[in-house]
């Protein structure tokens, strides 16, 4: 029988010795006495996301804002974790779930500042119902069809690739076969 708040306190030694794998072998031993514990569920959620175990990171997150629905740092940890992952939306969901179990949470109070403005960007950067995604591509390679930014040979403003005149100076842009792609 493991004891959840021993394994917690060892799970967080681990992680601030930067050794994230230690901490999910810990916590992943006291699930097996607790495995619906939210405080568990959370510090291992945060353990693998560490270890770089996104997808059960996101899954043991959610398993903690279900299991306790008044936590509000489970909620704020599984919006840091859905942010980093791009869901904008569902992020926004639970940060405010946070806020309004916590108003008074300052790094819920930013994150939803900053996601507020993601939004914001998304929308005036949208087009015909289309989302702007930041590219998937290893370092040095394109994705077929994604957005990219055009340099303007005038100012040198970036600018969206289905662009025809630049934003910054009004100037034409090259074609698609003279096209700069920027990195």
């Amino acid at each position: 029988m493991h004891d959840t708040s021993a394994a917690i306190a060892a799970a967080r030694q681990a992680l601030r010795r930067n050794d994230p794998v230690a901490a999910v072998a810990t916590l992943e031993a006291a699930m097996a006495d607790a495995p619906d514990c939210p405080a568990l569920l959370e510090c291992l959620g945060i353990a693998l996301w560490s270890a770089g175990r996104r997808k059960e990171a996101l899954h043991a997150l959610d398993r903690a804002a279900a299991a306790d629905r008044s936590r509000p740092s489970a909620h704020y940890n599984y919006a840091l974790v859905l942010a980093a992952e791009h869901q904008v939306d569902e992020a926004l969901e639970e940060v405010d779930a946070a806020l309004y179990l916590s108003p008074a949470h300052s790094g819920a109070r930013a994150l939803r500042e900053h996601l507020s403005r993601r939004i914001r960007y998304r929308q005036r950067t949208s087009e015909e119902g289309f989302e702007v995604r930041p590219r998937e591509a290893a370092p040095g390679q394109r994705v077929p069809g994604a957005w990219s930014n055009l340099e303007c040979r005038s100012c040198g403003a970036r600018n969206l690739v289905t662009a025809r005149t630049c934003a910054r100076c009004g100037s034409r842009l090259p074609e698609e076969d003279e096209t700069v792609f920027m990195e």
